[in-house]
């Protein structure tokens, strides 16, 4: 196994690191449960609305226990497979005719479990869809279309409070002060997650939301490029109490440029928009890796010979660990030639069981390192805190050896 040499640029979200610490604390983690309710939703018969709030609904259910585990088939039952866990089916059953069967199923069995449902506006980069689910954050409140509101309450009724906020706010600075007076102070401050209804959300969407809710975290979906936007990003991330080093989770509305405005602020970047069932995920211990992986050994170099390293990209996030470094993996060539592949530390808190899974089935020329976006992704000319070498060599040396 050759010896990495490859500098990666890594920030740890803590306050600290201290060897007797009990890990779990950098990215929340639920607790466990002993049978999981699996709830199967998506495909042609679930609306991209449906996906969304289901995928709200299940953050709200596994705030007090990893209790639903959503799947739309792919690498979500993949995974599913893997961990085998003991499952049951919802309490009152599956609705297996009609339209979005899922957002049926979840709220025939859960619906005791919200305080209120929230009409908002579904449409791209729609700000009232991200207060309503802040709300859902910070409360037990279901985002939900002003069609969607209509069906679920004549299908299972409803007594409890609707609210509609559509009309509100006159802009979106006035949308997120409300939001930072309001919400904030009832939002955990570990995480802040950037996530919304980009251009492309009705082709399923994505998949973080049941975590930032689960974790009661604030969640925003600006413009990055803008000086509004700006402003706000700014406004959410100097709010007091979060801890140096923390992180945003998500994707930006203009991608990794995202990192210009957050990293001046101390926070780093995982990205994790299509990364699913965090909130049941999570719940799985923490697992340490460290010695799993042969130390790097310095072959030497040989003048006038070219050597070629051979490198897997990509997988420096959790959703690519979840679901293009599982296709990768499969493919029958893997592990005939020696290459080196990321893996992100992250996962050890996270999703600890995918981690377990490539090195269980790592062959001697498939080798684990960091990526730069690793526990989190930074762009060091932005980055403000200066001390980030000292925060990560322990959490990269319980994911595998790494040398940085």
């Amino acid at each position: 196994m050759w010896k990495n040499w490859i500098l990666f640029i890594f920030a740890l979200c803590a306050c600290g690191w201290a060897a007797a610490q009990p890990l779990g604390i950098y990215f929340p983690k639920m607790k466990p449960v002993d049978t999981v309710v699996y709830v199967s939703m998506g495909g042609a018969t679930e609306s991209p609305e449906a996906q969304h709030i289901c995928r709200i609904f299940q953050g709200i259910i596994n705030r007090d226990s990893a209790e639903v585990f959503l799947s739309t088939g792919d690498k979500e039952q993949d995974w599913f497979e893997y961990l085998n866990p003991k499952f049951k089916r919802p309490a009152q059953g599956v609705v297996v005719t009609g339209e979005n069967r899922g957002l049926r199923t979840l709220f025939k069995s859960y619906k005791d479990r919200l305080d209120k449902l929230v009409v908002c506006n579904f449409a791209d980069n729609d700000y009232t869809f991200n207060m309503a689910l802040l709300m859902a954050c910070a409360e037990d409140a279901l985002p939900v279309s002003e069609e969607l509101k209509d069906e679920l309450v004549a299908e299972f009724g409803w007594d409890k409070e609707i609210v509609d906020i559509r009309n509100n706010w006159s802009t979106i600075t006035q949308a997120y002060n409300w939001a930072l007076e309001e919400i904030m102070p009832k939002l955990n401050k570990q995480l802040v997650f950037s996530i919304g209804l980009r251009d492309d959300w009705r082709n399923g969407g994505w998949r973080i939301y049941d975590y930032a809710v689960a974790s009661r975290s604030f969640a925003f979906w600006v413009d990055d490029e803008t000086t509004t936007g700006k402003n706000i990003i700014k406004s959410i991330l100097n709010t007091p109490g979060y801890p140096k080093n923390a992180v945003v989770m998500g994707y930006g509305m203009h991608g990794d440029d995202l990192n210009l405005t957050t990293n001046p602020e101390g926070f780093g970047f995982v990205v994790s928009d299509l990364f699913p069932n965090a909130s049941y995920y999570s719940s799985f211990p923490t697992q340490t890796f460290e010695g799993r992986q042969p130390e790097g050994v310095d072959k030497g170099a040989e003048a006038g010979k070219v050597y070629v390293a051979l490198h897997w990209s990509d997988g420096d996030n959790i959703q690519f660990n979840h679901n293009g470094t599982l296709d990768i993996w499969r493919q029958e060539a893997r592990g005939q030639v020696p290459v080196s592949m990321t893996l992100s530390p992250a996962l050890i808190e996270i999703a600890p069981f995918i981690l377990q899974y490539y090195y269980d089935n790592r062959t001697e020329n498939d080798e684990f390192i960091g990526g730069p976006s690793g526990v989190q992704y930074i762009q060091e000319p932005y980055y403000k805190p200066q001390d980030y070498e000292t925060r990560i060599t322990r959490f990269l040396s319980i994911s595998y050896n790494t040398i940085i």
